[in-house]
């Protein structure tokens, strides 16, 4: 399949005036060939209280920037924090896809049942899996209500029907629960890197991280960072082959 390339278009922000004055100036900044002012100036829009929306589109321009200026692995990790805001626009789903395409990387969506299911139960925003949760509240407190009142088989099963969807419907809010909780980073180094035991370069790694590789961070020292793998592997990396993926 013919990748199309990454789409340059650049988002743009609705949040309040310094907030917008800098991402504004950024946008200039990178129209005029200048991206590391522009990636600094929308850094700058970061350190204050977005909404979801907005950080997502600030995210998406930063994905553009690190593109343009030859570091694929590092666009990979915005456009992956913009998906947390924004987890239907085909845009940043596109951009995303071809950035990892061209750094040698499986595909975000891998088309299997696994990647299918995540890629559902991440469709909704924070906010939107919450207004699921209450709206299948509803109708559960209803059926218990017929179910108390009236009695009876159909009422019972109905309440376990509504239970059941009730279940299924906070899946995605559960998820996001679960992402905020972790601190997830990604390993943007364009070559494989040491996990070590203990911070320090002059041991031995007990593995190797490939780039583009997602861990858990669950400890930190000054230029070092712990973290585990998706096996379970706990080992400490150099802090800076790693990058935030939470907002």
């Amino acid at each position: 399949m013919l990748l199309v390339p990454v789409l340059l278009t650049l988002a743009t922000l609705t949040s309040g005036p310094q907030a917008g004055e800098s991402f504004e100036r950024g946008v200039e900044a990178y129209r005029r060939g200048d991206q590391a002012e522009a990636a600094a100036l929308w850094r700058t829009c970061l350190e204050e209280e977005l909404p979801a929306e907005d950080h997502a589109r600030v995210a998406y321009n930063l994905g553009n920037a690190a593109w343009r200026t030859g570091n694929p692995l590092e666009a990979v990790a915005w456009y992956t924090i913009a998906l947390r805001g924004e987890p239907r626009n085909a845009d940043i789903w596109h951009n995303l896809e071809f950035v990892r395409a061209e750094a040698e990387l499986e595909p975000a969506d891998r088309g299997d049942l696994r990647s299918t299911w995540h890629r559902l139960m991440t469709s909704v925003t924070h906010a939107e899996s919450r207004v699921l949760v209450l709206l299948a509240l509803v109708p559960l407190l209803l059926a218990l209500l017929g179910e108390a009142w009236f009695g009876g088989k159909v009422w019972r099963l109905l309440s376990l029907a509504c239970l059941g969807l009730t279940v299924l419907l906070s899946l995605p809010w559960v998820g996001h629960v679960l992402d905020e909780e972790a601190d997830l980073v990604l390993v943007v180094r364009t070559s494989p890197v040491a996990l070590r035991s203990e911070p320090r370069r002059e041991l031995e790694p007990i593995a190797q991280l490939d780039p583009g590789a997602a861990v858990t961070r669950i400890d930190a020292l000054p230029g070092w960072a712990r973290v585990e793998t998706d096996d379970g592997v706990r080992g400490w990396l150099q802090e800076d082959v790693i990058f935030p993926l939470m907002p």
